[in-house]
């Protein structure tokens, strides 16, 4: 939380913690391909869901259940395609992920 580390400093940690940091790290580091299920809430409380697919470096896609039909793909440059099924790909300029 940037807030608290502003607040409070950076945090010490033990030798322990230390090591299991290390070890955690190194765990996602190796991970080079990661797959799920996303639940999305928006501002009115409504709830979207999908999967979500991950490979390393930098790329991931969305695909949300009906009944909203939308993929939103990363191939890791600085933009993302959003597309729907039977229309034309949409490109949509945001920063790298």
């Amino acid at each position: 939380n940037p807030a608290a580390v502003a607040q409070h400093g950076p945090v010490k940690l033990t030798r322990e913690q230390r090591v299991l940091l290390e070890k955690i790290n190194s765990y996602f580091n190796s991970v080079t391909y990661l797959t799920g299920k996303f639940v999305q809430i928006g501002p009115d409380g409504g709830k979207t869901q999908g999967e979500f697919y991950m490979s390393k470096p930098g790329k991931v896609r969305f695909e949300y259940n009906d009944p909203s039909p939308i993929e939103l793909i990363s191939d890791g440059d600085a933009g993302a395609r959003l597309r729907r099924p039977n229309t034309h790909i949409k490109r949509v300029r945001t920063p790298p992920i």
